[in-house]
């Protein structure tokens, strides 16, 4: 929770003092051009997108080195996703937000002891709500939402953070049988929390479409994502899992 409350305070942070900086700096004529660009603008979005993901296993908790690789030895897989969004303002919106992850991790052993080192397999799926700050000038959204962008190219830096629900399963291989908490594994598929804390940087290239890089730490409520619990690992003692991705932002005219 400590780490969701400094992301929240940054994002916070970053649209109100960038917001500050572009009304002192924009004259009102281009924060009339803003917000009539945003009444005539249509303000759904539908979002597709897909990438790689990459856990904190616990693969990590006892100075993990290997020479299979960290990727390999933490898990990673394909990661899918498709949303909604709707502007509330030019620079907030709310997204709903459904995505898949698949992860396989593999067993060192030339690096580990068999009970230090395991092989394992998870898939999970997830729906959150976020909501998403524009942080950019009055001037850059006003091009983001015009009906025209006249050949040109909009770029706008976003950030996100959201609060969901992920239902997983999970299996693993040559696991540590001196577990203490392993009579408290759960029965699959289980239920966790998710918190998705996203950058990216959207590119307006049409009047329809856009797409853009992301950036996704996914904070999760579970330690059994690899179907193993122990102490430590690199971002917190639970399983998370980043992601990188692009997607595709399909405004129609409504």
């Amino acid at each position: 929770m400590k780490a969701l409350f400094l992301a929240a305070t940054l994002v916070f942070l970053l649209s109100f003092t960038i917001d500050a900086q572009a009304q002192r700096s924009y004259s009102p004529k281009f924060r009339g051009s803003l917000y009539n660009s945003f009444r005539r603008a249509d303000k759904w979005t539908f979002i597709a997108g897909t990438g790689i993901s990459v856990m904190n296993s616990d693969n990590t908790t006892r100075n993990y080195s290997s020479s299979i690789g960290l990727m390999k030895g933490n898990g990673y897989g394909v990661n899918a996703n498709a949303g909604v969004m709707y502007q509330f303002t030019p620079q907030v919106a709310l997204l709903g937000n459904l995505e898949y992850a698949r992860f396989n991790g593999a067993q060192d052993m030339a690096g580990y002891k068999l009970k230090n080192s395991f092989s394992f397999s998870s898939e999970a799926v997830s729906f959150s709500g976020s909501a998403v700050f524009n942080i950019a000038n009055n001037y850059t959204l006003a091009g983001l939402y015009r009906r025209s962008i006249r050949n040109r190219m909009i770029m706008v830096p976003y950030a996100k953070v959201g609060l969901g629900v992920m239902r997983y399963n999970a299996v693993s291989f040559g696991e540590a049988t001196d577990e203490p908490d392993s009579e408290f594994k759960p029965t699959y598929p289980a239920i966790a929390a998710v918190i998705p804390v996203s950058a990216g940087l959207r590119f307006r290239c049409s009047n329809e479409f856009s797409f853009a890089p992301e950036l996704t730490l996914n904070l999760t409520t579970t330690d059994y994502l690899d179907n193993t619990k122990r102490k430590g690992g690199y971002t917190g003692s639970t399983d998370q899992f980043v992601t990188a991705s692009i997607k595709v932002f399909y405004t129609p005219h409504l």
